[in-house]
């Protein structure tokens, strides 16, 4: 049994040797470069430093030194498995928690682009600490280059990486968004990973400019649905005429899992669709006449009125319910007669919206 002589000395001296064993960078101190300014050498020789406190000023003072401190960066690296944590004063005296690899980080982010390169191939590190911190710090510089590595991380096995992936990946997509950076996010859409593409999707929305047309509608072949379905949506914001062909094929295609959307898009376009819809009215597949006389009506365009008029004798009662359903939003007289005949239908439901429809174009609810 320990004595408790034995115990104490265990307490004094674990801290001390546990600071130690972080005391090291990965990179052995005999490689740091004969050429560096003296004023970086000293600064990189004090990360391997056995008080974790210098390591962290050391780190902070290279973070100061920005650009300039490009040859630490390996070093800074190199420290992300020091999680060592101290008390420090902030800029407004607050003491707070840090740690070496947490200034390390800072420091990366300060120094900037040149420590992208670095800072993906640590993505790949064993150490979760060091994936961590890679993952943070190139959120930080917000560099396009890392968009596609900090995506194979959202399948990382560690749930931390993920979230701080993702994060990251948040922080770079906003950021393109932010500057308008329209080709580097086309060139995210093109991402392995669907997250990702969803993320850049999103961010599409906020941007003005012709350009994202194309890679939107290619979007709706997309694989997963929910790329699909803000494709849609984007589309439809944005009214672009060439946009109808590829969206009512894709409703023509049976892709009921966005269909809500791309109706919402072929309604929000308007005229442009009017006519490829029409058309529709004639599919053989009932839930595309359904919904092809339901976004007629949406729409409001009198083109619409004899085609739906002809589709109150469809086979389908559904198909007749929203084509009744249709002429009574559109309002035009030429439908009253049709509509009349219609209160005769065999089902009663098709009966009860051809009157109400009346009421409507007659002007008794506007």
């Amino acid at each position: 049994m320990m004595s408790i002589k034995t115990i104490l000395l265990f307490m004094i001296l674990f801290p001390v040797i546990h600071g130690i064993t972080y005391a090291q960078p990965e990179l052995s101190k005999e490689t740091i470069p004969t050429n560096v300014a003296p004023d970086i050498r000293i600064q990189i020789e004090r990360l391997y430093n056995s008080n974790p406190e210098e390591r962290a000023k050391a780190a902070k003072s290279l973070g100061e030194a920005g650009v300039q401190a490009g040859p630490a960066i390996p070093f800074l690296i190199g420290i992300f498995h020091d999680e060592h944590s101290i008390l420090s004063h902030s800029e407004d005296r607050k003491i707070e928690s840090t740690s070496p690899a947490r200034e390390a980080s800072i420091a990366l982010s300060r120094i900037g682009p040149q420590a992208v390169k670095p800072l993906i191939a640590a993505l790949k590190d064993e150490n979760v600490s060091v994936r961590f911190w890679a993952a943070k710090t190139l959120g930080e510089i917000k560099d396009a280059r890392a968009v596609e590595p900090l995506g194979t991380l959202l399948k990382d096995k560690k749930s931390k990486i993920q979230q701080i992936a993702n994060e990251a990946l948040h922080k770079i997509i906003e950021n393109m968004k932010d500057k308008q950076e329209t080709k580097h996010l086309l060139d995210v859409l093109k991402s392995k990973e669907f997250v990702v593409r969803l993320m850049a999707v999103k961010a599409l929305q906020d941007i003005k400019d012709i350009s994202i047309v194309e890679p939107l509608i290619h979007c709706l072949e997309d694989e997963d649905k929910s790329v699909r379905e803000q494709a849609a949506e984007i589309l439809g914001k944005i009214k672009d005429s060439r946009a109808v062909g590829p969206l009512i094929s894709t409703f023509l295609n049976g892709d009921r899992d966005i269909q809500k959307s791309v109706k919402k898009a072929l309604v929000n376009i308007g005229d442009p669709a009017v006519e490829p819809l029409i058309l529709s009215l004639k599919n053989e597949k009932t839930h595309i006449r359904i919904a092809s006389a339901s976004i007629l009506g949406d729409i409001g365009d009198n083109r619409a009125v004899i085609p739906l008029i002809d589709a109150l004798q469809d086979e389908s009662w559904v198909v007749r319910y929203e084509a009744a359903k249709a002429l009574g939003k559109i309002k035009d007289p030429r439908a009253i007669a049709p509509l009349s005949d219609s209160l005769n239908d065999r089902v009663s439901n098709v009966q009860e919206i051809a009157s109400g429809a009346l009421i409507k174009i007659k002007g008794g609810n506007k």
